[in-house]
């Protein structure tokens, strides 16, 4: 009766050591005598004891993982400081747990290479126009290199780029120089639109002034059809004096003696 007794704890303990409840969005990798034996998925699960033992756990939820801050040289040979955050889903956890030793790791040493690769290619005022094309060209080359890891690269955002002092008040130098050109050029547009302006309006009062005149002077006359239309005729004066600011082209003279 007491073996009987003893012999029950002991499987009971049996049982309490190998079963396991696996939490949701897991998956347990159990090896039997230091070989792969089957992924252990959500919920209650038992494995032998002594015999089988849980290897490896993944988490299936998106992971944000932070990319320190690095050195990278642009393609006009300007040093810059980069950080960014990947966000990575492991998608076969086999492949995540005997394809690389450290698979965050390895991705992490993986980003860096690949952000200064890419960095690399292009000049340093595109580094700032074209941050969502170069994320998206590091996102590519990373899932092409980790496909073997069982881990997908979902996005990949650049924090922060730091450019040499010297080089930053060169730029916001350049910038400004540009600011102040636009500006000079766009108030001399301005201007030269109101002095045409100017013009065309003085020589509409001078053509209704003239008629005007001949009103008073003269017994018969000819009149516009759009006398008693003041717009039309001011609107007809413009377009006179528009078609007088083109350049008139030179007609070549004949040679009378032919």
């Amino acid at each position: 009766m007491i073996w009987a007794f003893i012999i029950l704890i002991f499987l009971a303990g049996l049982l309490y050591m190998g079963s396991h409840l696996v939490p949701q969005e897991q998956v347990w990798i159990v090896e039997s005598l230091g070989k792969y034996s089957r992924s252990l998925k959500a919920g209650p699960n038992w494995i032998i004891p002594f015999m089988d033992k849980v290897a490896y756990r993944h988490s299936l939820k998106e992971e944000a993982i932070e990319v320190h801050e690095q050195t990278a040289i642009t393609q006009d040979n300007v040093s810059v400081m980069l950080d960014g955050i990947v966000y990575i889903k492991v998608i076969n956890p086999i492949a995540a747990s005997y394809g690389v030793k450290n698979p965050i790791y390895a991705l992490t040493q993986l980003v860096q290479t690949t952000m200064r690769s890419e960095i690399g290619k292009i000049p340093l005022d595109k580094t700032f126009a074209e941050r969502d094309s170069l994320n998206a060209q590091i996102v590519e080359a990373i899932n092409q290199a980790a496909a073997s890891w069982g881990i997908q690269c979902l996005r990949y955002e650049i924090k922060d780029i730091q450019m040499p002092e010297d080089i930053q008040k060169a730029m916001e130098l350049q910038m400004t120089a540009e600011r102040k050109r636009r500006a000079h050029i766009f108030g001399a547009q301005g201007e030269a639109e109101a002095v045409s302006l100017l013009a065309a309006l003085q020589v509409a009062e001078k053509y209704i002034e003239a008629f005007r005149h001949l009103a008073k002077e003269g017994n018969t006359i000819v009149l516009p059809a759009n006398l008693q239309n003041p717009s039309s005729m001011i609107t007809e004066a413009m377009m006179i004096y528009d078609h007088l600011k083109r350049p008139r082209l030179e007609v070549p003279h004949k040679n009378l003696s032919q």
